[in-house]
């Protein structure tokens, strides 16, 4: 018995554990000015990714964002999901676990990546999110980290986002997060609906 309940904690102290956490956030503190959103590859994790910022972002600083396809000079570029930018940049999301996003800056652009399923739609899937989407939350933290929003519950009684003068950015961020469990609901349903892919580690 007492075996039995060793192991039990064992397993349980490993998935507290699992999940992989680095910040660095430093320097001094300016406005980011205007800003782009940059999606090189519009898989539909992205795209919405980028809806959800250009959403937040407005309501925060009041400036419209565009969504493009090539970083531009003069603004700050929010660069999102796995692309040939971000790998240059340094940011490969092979090395980061399941559902593990990277926020990283390089000058002017801000790289938010991780691993996304190519496929699915955050949009008409509902509840129902078993699949990659790391990039969608990377842009979540993002908006937590920066302009201060705070997503309580879904809908527009649970989500925060105070007005800003501006977005106001360190000259140094790198921040590795991942979620400590992979599924992190209780679901009803068919083992169809979830990624066979995903792991616990």
């Amino acid at each position: 018995m007492r075996m039995n309940l060793t192991a039990v904690l064992l397993f349980c102290a490993g998935l507290l554990s699992a999940g992989q956490h680095v910040c660095e956030v430093s320097g001094p503190v300016k406005d980011a000015g205007k800003l782009e959103i940059v999606v090189e590859q519009p898989v539909p994790v992205v795209n919405f990714a980028a809806k959800e910022l250009q959403t937040f972002l407005k309501q925060a600083t009041g400036q419209t964002v565009l969504v493009v396809k090539k970083a531009s000079a003069g603004k700050t570029a929010l660069v999102l999901g796995d692309c040939p930018s971000a790998r240059a940049a340094g940011l490969d999301v092979s090395n980061l676990p399941d559902e593990g996003f990277r926020i990283l800056r390089k000058g002017n652009c801000v790289f938010i990546a991780g691993r996304d399923d190519p496929k699915q739609n955050p949009a008409s899937l509902g509840w129902k999110h078993s699949y990659r989407r790391a990039t969608l939350s990377g842009v979540y933290d993002f908006l937590e980290r920066f302009a201060d929003a705070r997503f309580f519950f879904p809908g527009k009684y649970g989500t925060v986002v105070p007005e800003k003068k501006g977005l106001f950015l360190p000259e140094k961020i790198d921040v590795v997060e991942s979620p400590d469990m992979m599924l992190r609901a209780f679901y009803f349903g068919k083992p169809k609906n979830f990624d066979p892919n995903m792991t616990l580690t």
